[in-house]
């Protein structure tokens, strides 16, 4: 015997509910998340492949479409469950363009009340407010009434009534005369045109946060590590974002702040094995941080010897940056000046050593240093940097610092490098110094943070 579209439409009610019912237990409940997230599933597939039968007659080409898009989101969602995502867009997403294409379906129907489409509509746009992470939690958990009110009245009314089953029969055998698949295609390939790319949204974040607009650079970061959760680099400065915010912050703020910094680089270093800046970091975390937050200069160690096993330079470099925070100021100029044993002709060697110099304020030695590193390496711009903060900080040598800070400002650093706004820091104190006025055309500058 063939099951009639009303039984069909009042079991896909019934498939509807115990969807709602695993979805609230799963929020609810940690320890049978999983298996309602699961039963959930199953439903919600149940009832796809049953609308997709009920829709046929509306629409065959755009029902099956809607189906797709259902099942991809279906599978998306399980693939995040096992944390084996290719790639991260909420899989709510997928369901909002779903509900607007089953809310089309129904206003073009003869078997519903148009006014359960436009529940559905309203539901799917609801949910598509999940293509944007900032857009989500600035709106949540308000966002999600209209899908929960949208599906949950279609559920209602296919419990109660089902559909008009003489008028679906009719439209069955009427002409398929609407040909909208290629409208609903160019829908569906919307999705990741919404979904910004990780290295874009990365790109602003470092923009960002090179501007010191935190909140901007953090929204930036998040929405990069939710794109794609396996980008080492995003969870890098996502890290640095919130060192930066736990900077500013007060103090309990401040250890939560700080306490997700380390965790984004733990991330990050777990992504990336040879990440020698996220390892850095957390070397600057172990050292600096009380105990009570994680601080440990053990740990600290551990990260220096990983860097060491990669590569001998930055393990010296590592080793001196422990012992700088520790103010063993002689323990890191012994650390550099065995580097530079060891790497005589590398330039970056002779700019760590006249670094760790300059900590001690040996003003004769760092400066050799600094110019050694420029005759090895006359593009070596760092250098020209530190040679312009050595004059100021030295009170001497002001014409040549003038000189080489000017020439670093105009360089673009790289994100290890110093910045620009402390290059023009020191270029106000050289000129202050000589009595001269600041340069005009030197941006404010946070002198809090351009002693770097």
């Amino acid at each position: 015997m063939t099951m009639g579209p009303r039984l069909k439409a009042r079991i896909a009610g019934v498939f509807y509910l115990i969807t709602f019912v695993a979805g609230v237990f799963a929020l609810m409940s940690a320890n049978g998340r999983f298996a309602a997230n699961l039963i959930a599933t199953a439903c919600y597939v149940a009832v796809t492949l049953l609308f997709y039968d009920l829709f046929k007659p509306v629409n065959r080409s755009l029902s099956l479409l809607a189906a797709l898009v259902s099942l991809v989101g279906l599978v998306m969602g399980l693939l995040t469950m096992f944390h084996v995502a290719p790639f991260h867009i909420n899989n709510l997403v997928f369901f909002g363009f779903y509900c607007l294409l089953i809310g089309y379906l129904i206003l073009k129907s003869t078997f519903l009340p148009r006014i359960l489409g436009v529940f559905m509509a309203i539901g799917g746009l609801g949910w598509l407010t999940f293509l944007s992470s900032s857009l989500e939690k600035s709106l949540s958990p308000y966002n999600m009434a209209p899908g929960i009110i949208g599906e949950g009245i279609l559920t209602i009314w296919l419990l109660a009534v089902g559909l008009n089953e003489q008028r679906w029969k009719e439209q069955a055998s009427a002409p398929k005369l609407m040909r909208h698949l290629t409208a609903a295609l160019l829908i569906l390939f919307a999705i990741p045109a919404f979904a910004a790319n990780d290295a874009e949204l990365i790109t602003a974040g470092r923009a960002a946060l090179s501007h010191g607009e935190l909140d901007r650079a953090i929204a930036q970061f998040e929405k990069a590590v939710t794109v794609n959760p396996n980008n080492s680099e995003g969870h890098y400065y996502l890290g640095m974002a919130y060192g930066r915010q736990a900077q500013k912050a007060g103090i309990f703020r401040g250890m939560s702040e700080i306490g997700k910094a380390k965790a984004e680089w733990l991330r990050a270093v777990e992504l990336n094995p040879n990440y020698v800046d996220a390892r850095l970091a957390l070397i600057d975390f172990y050292i600096v941080a009380p105990a009570i937050v994680g601080g440990s200069e053990d740990k600290a160690i551990e990260q220096a010897v990983e860097i060491r096993k990669r590569d001998a330079l930055d393990g010296h470099r590592a080793y001196a940056r422990i012992y700088t925070r520790q103010k063993k100021f002689d323990l890191a100029v012994k650390e550099m000046v065995e580097a530079v044993r060891e790497q005589p002709k590398s330039a970056k060697a002779h700019y760590l050593l006249g670094n760790a110099l300059l900590n001690q304020e040996d003003w004769k030695g760092s400066l050799h240093e600094y110019e050694m590193a420029l005759s090895l390496d006359a593009a070596y711009m760092p250098a020209y940097f530190r040679i312009g903060q050595h004059a100021a900080r030295s009170e001497s040598n002001y014409v040549r610092g003038e000189e080489a800070i000017r020439k670093y400002l105009e360089y673009k650093p790289a994100d290890d490098e110093p910045p620009l706004a402390n290059a023009w820091y020191w270029l106000g104190m050289i000129q202050e110094k000589q009595g001269k006025k600041a340069d005009r055309s030197s941006p404010p500058i946070q002198r809090t943070s351009a002693k770097r």
